[in-house]
């Protein structure tokens, strides 16, 4: 277990370098701890723009994206209507596909059912355009995440320049 959190740790900092060093010119500074963590953003740009990265291994060999609305511990994940995070950062193998939060919003279902269907090692299909959520988690006894898979294909119409 902790070997596969510091296995995602290592992508995301790595992530996070890569984002630094082809935007460091947009960059005011990086998160804090605390902002990182429960704020969900890893910088705020010059503009005041706050930016969240994710690594490419958060898309899969398939092309799908697990886009976060509720996280692990029922808290506000950071592509919920509330989080205060303004830009999402995927990093491809050769690029980066920057998007407004709110674009990503758009793709997300129009509601969340009252029931969510949890099970662990679901198949993908079953998590597309849909809400649904794990029954474990690496961190918590009880995971209360909710999340929808969208495809890559999706997200890159919203992408942006910085």
């Amino acid at each position: 277990m902790d070997s596969r959190l510091k296995y995602c740790e290592n992508h995301g900092k790595m992530a996070e370098d890569g984002f630094a060093f082809v935007f460091s010119h947009l960059i005011k500074r990086k998160s804090t701890e605390n902002e990182n963590k429960y704020k969900h953003f890893d910088f705020i740009l010059k503009d005041g723009h706050t930016v969240d990265v994710k690594s490419h291994k958060k898309i899969r060999p398939d092309g799908y994206v697990c886009l976060e609305v509720i996280n692990v511990t029922g808290g506000i994940g950071w592509c919920h209507p509330l989080s205060l995070v303004d830009l999402i950062a995927f990093e491809t193998k050769d690029d980066w596909i920057v998007v407004l939060k709110q674009d990503l919003i758009r793709l997300l279902p129009d509601e969340i059912n009252g029931t969510i269907p949890r099970m662990d090692r679901m198949p993908i299909d079953r998590k597309i355009g849909v809400f649904t959520g794990r029954k474990s988690s690496k961190y918590l006894d009880e995971n209360k995440d909710v999340f929808c898979y969208v495809h890559i294909d999706e997200i890159k119409k919203y992408k942006i320049e910085l």
